[in-house]
């Protein structure tokens, strides 16, 4: 009887052999994910590295002042009128191997970043970068604060346009300054809108720019209202709280 029970005794190994191939399989897949990570998921991970944030937003904030000093020198402080020949007739390491011949507070680099971006450029409204890099750099030091970094970019670069447009239609037949306050871009756009539809035609297309502007950062203008509200209740109610302890 034993002799019949161990010839008909068949254990089913099919089911261990199944989990054992789809631990096997799993691991597979786990190994080709892993070797699969995408380039950009590695960035991410690294600008999301609380020491990544701290650096970037202090480098942020220092390039942001260096470019408020050079905008402010070349523009309020005839440093820009000065250095204007110099700028435009030598190249930067030129420039460099005689400091004394440039006025402007960021020397040759900050000399000829002016006159690109102002002059040449898109006028006073280049001082939005100084913006830019002032609120992404505040944003990246808080680390409850998301940064928004492409949306406010675009949003910069936008009103970095319509600045110039617009502070280039009202000021194109004005000498106010030494370079054209909207920039040569902001002058030339307009002198050939002017050319092309006419003046009402000029002042449409910049009426259109100027809604559109406000448009795009109604979202912004109503935070920082809201905020400035809250802020100020709150300096009223901390007032009166010391006027009622005085008494």
């Amino acid at each position: 009887m034993s002799k019949n029970t161990t010839e008909h005794f068949n254990p089913d190994t099919s089911g261990l052999l199944e989990s054992e191939e789809y631990k096997r399989k799993k691991a597979q897949e786990e190994a080709i994910k892993a070797s699969k990570r995408t380039l950009g998921s590695r960035i991410a991970a690294f600008f999301h590295d609380d020491r990544t944030r701290l650096a970037m937003g202090i480098v942020m904030l220092l390039v942001g002042g260096y470019f408020l000093f050079t905008f402010s020198s070349y523009a309020f402080m005839s440093a820009g009128l000065q250095d204007q020949s110099r700028v435009d007739g030598f190249t930067v390491m030129q420039n460099a191997q005689q400091p004394s011949s440039i006025h402007n507070a960021g020397a040759a680099v900050g000399a000829s970043t002016s006159q690109f971006l102002i002059a040449h450029g898109v006028g006073v409204a280049a001082f939005i970068i100084v913006l830019w890099f002032f609120t992404i750099g505040v944003r990246l030091l808080n680390k409850r604060r998301k940064v928004f970094f492409y949306s406010y970019t675009l949003l910069s670069l936008y009103g970095m346009f319509a600045c110039s447009m617009i502070v280039g239609v009202f000021t194109m037949n004005l000498n106010l300054a030494f370079f054209p306050l909207g920039g040569d871009f902001g002058y030339f756009a307009n002198m050939w809108l002017h050319g092309l539809i006419g003046s009402y035609g000029m002042y449409a297309v910049n009426l259109f720019i100027a809604v559109l502007w406000v448009l795009l950062c109604y979202n912004t203008l109503s935070n920082v209202y809201s905020s400035a509200r809250k802020q100020l209740g709150k300096a009223k109610s901390k007032l009166a709280i010391e006027h009622d302890l005085k008494r």
